[in-house]
């Protein structure tokens, strides 16, 4: 166990949010122990990790197995892959047991699972990076791709992959997160966030990162190729290569690369997996001349693939020296002009335009690039060297003629004292031209004459001296520029934006990409270090569907250096690539020594597009793995093993565009664009954002509202209030805390805030008196009530009363009513009326004899019973309809007493509504009934006033209970 003391006091999280979310800072406390600039053997791991997809429970054990492996072996930090605690998902059908499983086994930062991780990682004290899908908060048919940060000290932090692939399941989500670390800072990018956005990896770099981690599930290219039925790994090491390698030589950062190893996903019906993936662990930097692989790679760097396991580096890694990085402004790193590029992308994006693009032109331009040197200082010699190459492309049909930086004049900066040449400027400053202008006009005759583009390198001077400090003093300077002439006579230029060394010294920084309408389509043009360390730019012209790139350059790297740089804006962002070097010596040659001050130039010029197989289909190499094609030049040029440099003269290729075209996954320039904004005002001084906001409004509505939250009268508003002013006071909080926040977003959190304000008057209603009553009418008998709209209303009142009881966030204008309706309801009720006499006497008439009475005084009897039976099923009859039921009972008795028996006289007549109109001889049956129903109409309760003294009387005792809680309080 390695000491907890100074790794926790290192333990620091710092998670970058930008985009609509909030700009966060989150750290431990710390002592100011600086962080140390070595890696010793043996503490940087990397896994090739075999999942159980869908089993995090098994994956969950086998991430705890190699930790543990970790911590024995002296491990710091160890880096697991994208997903591999839930297995790998790609996936946009919602019904899909692939879609459903990536969503429905979404982790979170405090889940169990991730917090039994993290409590291993505090007892090892070591970082642990793991891969898994993370739930969103609100949404649950979605997920995050994410990788988890488990800190020394156990703190979990989450970054979300910004340009997922993986299907609509996934959303991407766009906070770049740091963790500072006894290496210092550490940037995370999730697999094609690596490959497809360098703005990402530049980002990093820009804020001091020393390294990157790449947690990656990546299998392109990884087929079988030969017919073996075994997997070939060259089309996918040469993409994986060439795109870590350019971040890391470039940025001028370590990588360390986690990948998934073997099959996961579900098995298919022939028992195959639905993904096969290769590992390929790496750690690796890279200098000027090539990658340095500390692990994951044979002796001679060939990746370790289809080997699951723990790779630690095997050497110490000193990350101090590193390539510089080339994100610095002092290195004419431009976050000002990135920032306005990409935000001028995104407002096309926003507008509904496109940003993805795809070329279908196969007959694409012949192009040529001329492998030269200058003649230094001589214009007429260069001009007349050029004259004679597009003498010699003409008769090739060449439609595009490329020449080297600086072609015109030679490249080399030499000493004003001693260069020969008259004045004391620099000889570029001394020669340069405006364009148009005297040199640019010859060679676009020539333009013209063969209906060709000719671009070629020259220092530009303008109608106005340019002056900029150099050593102390204000000295004229000019632009290192790319002259454009074209098929019909016109000139055009471009001027370099990012300087190289010395150039500095004579040259000044264009700010204006150019890009080129042609019948090809669209070509954007830059200059050497614009394209080999600023892919902003190139990035730039791909996205507003650019499908060339011209690119003129006077560099000393070599073939590895150009290819991985150039090659990357081929595959990467769909641009065929047109990069002219210089070639042989430049500068003053020294009789004495027999070299020339400028030294000598070998490296490659190259005519680059993809690879496209025997079917014209875009793909890979089968024999080196490349998806570019080189088209026969540069390393792929006749007798280049034998030179090590492209051939001298004209190399000249008929370019096939077809699948070129910008087509980045979920690419999201707005928030590019809020990045470089953010380097800038950090960086430059005097920069005025471009997404400059006024938070005064909210500043003064979040004022406001926490000193409302921590009043006392806070605690009697409701608690659904309480809960969603606390939700939009902290995300106006977040707003106002994210430099990165529209006017629009921040406008729209101090509404929503003030909205939640104003809801503070809805308190909680008090339920004293509603409870109390509620309890007696909930006891009450209903079956002695009767029926009808009065008793419907208090079941309905009785209902709401109990659901207002049930609602903690029920106000007074929701109480009192209930409380009202209640009482009313149950005053309205009234019992049922006494019917016990009338059913006796139906019973009685049902009970006759109907054979021993005469015909008629029988019908009269069943006509009286059948409405006495409706009086008696009628259950709405209350007390207060009493009278009419006696009358009933009277009526019936009536009609029974009047019964004629056959065969007896009788002078009476009964009428149909029982009454007699003689009364001798009739058949007295019961002699007490009439005094029985007479006396039923005097002594039957009065029920209903027996409810309402109830109602008094519960009144009384809920007025008494609230006197006394009044008294309490007070």
């Amino acid at each position: 166990m390695k000491s907890k003391l100074s790794s926790r006091i290192l333990a620091i999280t710092v998670a970058v949010t930008l985009a609509v979310s909030s700009f966060v800072t989150t750290t431990a406390a710390t002592s100011g122990q600086s962080a140390t600039k070595t890696i010793q053997p043996g503490e940087l791991a990397v896994v090739n990790f075999s999942p159980v997809w869908g089993d995090k429970e098994a994956n969950k054990e086998s991430i705890l197995s190699y930790m543990k492996q970790a911590d024995e072996q002296g491990v710091q930090m160890i880096l697991f892959p994208e997903m591999c605690l839930t297995g790998y998902a790609s996936s946009s059908d919602p019904n899909s047991e692939i879609y459903q499983m990536a969503v429905n086994e979404a982790e979170t930062t405090t889940s169990p699972i991730t917090q039994e991780i993290a409590s291993y990682a505090d007892q090892y004290d070591m970082w642990v990076f793991f891969g898994t899908s993370e739930q969103i908060s609100g949404d649950k048919e979605h997920a995050y791709n994410s990788e988890f940060a488990c800190s020394p000290d156990g703190t979990v932090t989450a970054y979300q992959k910004i340009t997922p692939v993986e299907g609509s399941w996934c959303t991407p989500g766009d906070t770049p997160v740091m963790v500072d670390t006894q290496w210092g800072k550490v940037g995370i990018s999730i697999c094609y966030d690596t490959y497809a956005t360098p703005e990402l990896e530049r980002y990093y770099a820009a804020q001091g990162c020393s390294i990157v981690l790449n947690p990656t599930a990546t299998s392109r290219s990884y087929t079988d190729v030969d017919g073996d039925n075994i997997r070939d790994d060259q089309g996918w090491e040469w993409y994986y290569k060439n795109r870590l390698e350019s971040i890391t030589s470039r940025e001028g950062i370590l990588v360390a690369s986690a990948n998934l190893v073997g099959g996961d996903g579900p098995i298919k019906q022939d028992g195959s997996s639905t993904y096969n993936f290769p590992g390929g662990s790496v750690i690796l930097a890279s200098r000027f001349s090539g990658p340095v692989y500390y692990a994951g790679t044979t002796g001679d760097d060939d990746i370790i693939t289809a080997t699951e396991g723990m790779l630690s580096n095997s050497q110490a890694i000193d990350l101090s020296g590193m390539p510089s990085s080339t994100c610095k402004v002092s290195s004419d790193f431009h976050p000002d002009y990135y920032a306005k590029w990409y935000k001028e992308l995104a407002d096309k994006q926003a507008s509904g335009e496109t940003l993805r693009y795809s070329s279908d032109v196969t007959d694409g331009p012949i192009a040529a690039v001329a492998n030269v040197s200058a003649t230094w200082g001589d214009k007429d010699a260069n001009i007349q060297m050029m004259v004679g190459y597009i003498e010699q492309a003409a008769q090739n049909d060449v439609d595009i003629l490329v020449f080297p930086e600086t072609v015109l004049t030679g490249y080399s900066c030499e000493d004003p004292e001693t260069d020969g040449i008259e004045g004391d400027q620099y000889m570029q400053v001394a020669l340069a031209e405006t364009i148009p202008g005297p040199s640019t006009n010859i060679i676009a005759e020539y333009a013209k004459k063969y209906n060709m583009y000719i671009v070629f390198g020259m220092p530009q001077k303008m109608d106005t001296p340019m002056y900029e400090a150099l050593k102390g003093e204000m000295v004229e300077k000019v632009y290192n520029s790319a002259a454009i002439c074209k098929p019909d006579g016109t000139v055009d230029s471009y001027q370099k934006m990012h300087r190289a060394g010395v150039e500095s010294y004579w040259s000044v920084c264009g700010d204006t990409p150019y890009m080129l309408d042609t019948q090809w389509g669209k070509i954007g043009v830059d200059i050497c270090r614009d394209g080999h360390f600023y892919p902003e730019l190139g990035r730039y012209y791909a996205a507003m569907g650019c499908t060339m790139l011209i690119h003129p350059t006077a560099t000393t790297g070599n073939p590895w250096y150009r290819e991985t740089r150039i090659g990357s804006y081929t595959d990467r962002d769909g641009m065929a690539a047109i990069t002219c070097n210089l070639l042989g010596p430049d500068g003053i040659y020294n009789e004495e020594t027999g070299s020339y001050s400028g030294g000598e130039f070998a490296s490659t010029s190259m005519i680059v597009t993809k690879y496209h197989n025997e079917n014209g289909r875009t793909g890979f190499d089968p024999e080196t793995g490349s998806a570019i094609d080189l088209n026969g030049t540069g390393s792929e040029s006749e007798g280049f093993d034998e030179r090590g440099t492209s051939p001298e003269g004209l190399e000249i290729a008929k370019m096939d565009l077809s699948g070129c075209g910008f087509q980045i996954t979920n690419f999201n320039p707005l928030l590019f664009a809020k990045m470089y904004d953010q380097l800038a005002v950090e960086n430059i001084p005097g920069y005025q954002s471009i997404f400059s906001t006024n938070t005064t409004v909210l500043d003064q509505v979040i004022t406001y509202a926490e000193a409302q939250q921590t009043s006392s009268s806070f605690d009697d508003v409701i608690p659904m209030v309480q809960q969603s002013f606390h939700q939009a006071l902290e995300a106006a909080k977040t707003v106002q805390t994210d430099q990165f926040a529209s006017q629009e977003e921040i406008d729209q959190a101090w509404v929503t805030l003030l909205e939640e304000i104003h809801k503070l008057g809805f308190v909680k209603g008090d339920k004293t008196l509603l409870k109390t009553f509620y309890t007696y009418a909930n006891g009450l008998d209903l079956d002695l009530y009767a029926d009808g709209d009065a008793k419907q209303a208090f079941l309905t009142a009785l209902e709401n009363a109990a659901d207002v009881i049930a609602d903690e966030n029920a106000m007074a204008d929701t109480v009192e009513p209930a409380y009202d309706a209640l009482i009313q309801s149950t005053m309205d009720l009234r019992y049922k009326a006494d019917k016990s006499i009338l059913e006796s006497l139906v019973q009685q008439g049902d009970s006759i004899d109907a054979n021993l009475y005469t015909a008629e005084s029988v019908a009269v009897l069943n006509a009286s019973l059948a409405e006495a039976k409706a009086v008696l099923e009628d259950t709405t009859l209350s007390i207060d309809d009493q009278s009419a039921v006696d009358q009933q009972a009277v009526a019936l008795q009536t009609v029974l007493d009047s019964l004629v028996l056959i065969g007896q006289d009788t002078t009476s007549t009964i009428s149909t509504d029982g009454s007699t109109e003689e009364q001798s001889g009739g058949q007295n049956l019961s002699q007490s009934s009439s005094e029985a129903v007479t006396q039923t109409g005097y002594t039957t309760p009065r029920t209903g006033d027996n409810t309402v003294a109830a109602v008094g009387a519960v009144l009384a005792v809920a007025v008494a209970t609230a006197v006394l809680a009044g008294k309490r309080k007070k």
